[in-house]
């Protein structure tokens, strides 16, 4: 059985961490280093989180058009780098794996919900920012089936959308706003005004572990740095 030790780190603490390694890999230079990153990364998903693989493989197929692409980008221009051509394409190529790799890690293992509340309960964000944060994410798949019905509607009536389907884009843009509206107008009717003095549905807590866990991970990130500088 999988462990999602990963998945239950405070999601804020997890955030700046991930934040603070992606800015430290920026002043390094080594393909090394962004290949240890990234099969870190490839490490704690598979057995740190119970992220589901199949998902992360369906998403992971489009990096690999966009790795081959960076990697002949960087051997047809390394002639004009400091680098040989094999170590500029490398480089590239490598870099664009750490990355997303980092990003990955982030986005599989942390809870969409869980990162708002943190956020309003370790960084002090505005309750009514934040949850207008979260409202505005859950209405993405129903303006997604919206998108989709709009679509249909028009080819049900024969009628030609064009290259720019404006007629579409502003039917949904419509009907957008108008639940956005009714977001706003239940939120109120609740009686919620953004004040801090209220109970949440979720707490968010900062524990030993996050601190224990994620020392690790950044004196690992600083031992790598180290040893493939």
């Amino acid at each position: 059985m999988r462990n999602g030790l990963f998945d239950s780190i405070n999601p804020s603490m997890k955030f700046f961490v991930i934040l603070l390694a992606s800015i430290l890999l920026i002043f390094t230079s080594s393909w090394k280093m962004n290949l240890f990153v990234f099969a870190l990364s490839l490490f704690l998903l598979i057995f740190f989180s119970k992220a589901s693989l199949l998902a992360f493989i369906k998403s992971f197929l489009p990096v690999i058009l966009m790795v081959v692409a960076s990697f002949y980008s960087g051997y047809i221009n390394g002639n004009q780098a400091e680098h040989s051509p094999i170590d500029s394409a490398l480089l590239l190529s490598s870099r664009v794996l750490a990355y997303i790799g980092l990003g990955f890690l982030f986005s599989f293992t942390t809870n969409k919900k869980a990162l708002i509340m943190s956020l309003i309960d370790q960084c002090h964000l505005s309750p009514k920012f934040a949850y207008g944060i979260l409202a505005a994410v859950n209405l993405i798949p129903t303006l997604q089936r919206e998108w989709t019905e709009v679509n249909l509607a028009y080819r049900v009536r024969r009628k030609k959308v064009g290259i720019l389907p404006f007629g579409p884009l502003f039917n949904s843009l419509v009907n957008g706003i108008r639940w956005s509206e009714n977001v706003a107008m239940a939120m109120e009717s609740k009686g919620f005004e953004g004040d801090r003095n209220r109970t949440y549905f979720l707490k968010i807590y900062v524990k030993p572990m996050d601190f224990l866990f994620l020392g690790i991970f950044l004196g690992i990130f600083l031992l790598g740095m180290i040893i493939f500088k």
